[in-house]
């Protein structure tokens, strides 16, 4: 087998080319009841030092039920039958997304409701509480993602493979426990931008 170095995709990768200038949509349509719906944003990349405050962030937003996503768009409106966030971290570049199952007439109101979620994320600091619940949330999952030696394994590997270095558990709470309130809105506005 060849070794790590050989290939890692930090070596000679493709840098990505971006083409788009403005939002776009896709729309596949089926003769059923529900949508499925996915919001993206370009996000930041695993080398962005950011990265940390942007998984932070989609703890908040969307992840789980203490999330705003979950708490306004499926328990107070009752929109979605399920909904959350995620961050994506790639080599160049990064993706941010908001995915939802709704009952497909409530699609149109669901969205603006999530987009309205998405800008006040963005415009407005969180609470400290929101804040320490998502990074007690986001050690929690790090902690039993580590339960195996398996999962150990893939945790360094996949640190190894996507930047030639490799960050502890230790050090990766470190990180989430540095991200502030201000980081959280700064990197709100780097990512949810109208173009």
């Amino acid at each position: 087998a060849p070794a790590v170095a050989e290939v890692t995709p930090h070596l000679d990768l493709e840098k990505e080319k971006i083409t788009q200038t403005a939002p776009r949509l896709k729309l596949t349509t089926r003769p059923i009841d529900q949508t499925h719906l996915s919001l993206g944003f370009r996000a930041l990349s695993i080398h962005d030092p950011q990265r940390f405050a942007e998984s932070v962030l989609s703890a908040i937003l969307g992840g789980g039920a203490g999330s705003r996503l979950f708490q306004n768009i499926r328990e107070t409106l009752g929109l979605a039958y399920a909904i959350g966030s995620d961050a994506d971290f790639l080599h160049d570049t990064g993706q941010f997304s908001v995915h939802a199952g709704l009952n497909t007439k409530n699609t149109e109101k669901a969205l603006a409701e999530i987009l309205k979620e998405v800008k006040e994320i963005r415009d407005n600091i969180v609470t400290s509480e929101e804040l320490t619940r998502a990074k007690e949330m986001l050690k929690g999952h790090l902690q039993l993602g580590l339960e195996d030696s398996h999962s150990v394994l893939d945790f360094h590997l996949r640190q190894e493979i996507a930047t030639g270095k490799i960050l502890t558990p230790e050090q990766v709470v470190e990180k989430l426990e540095a991200v502030s309130l201000e980081d959280i809105n700064s990197v709100g506005k780097r990512i949810f931008r109208p173009d």
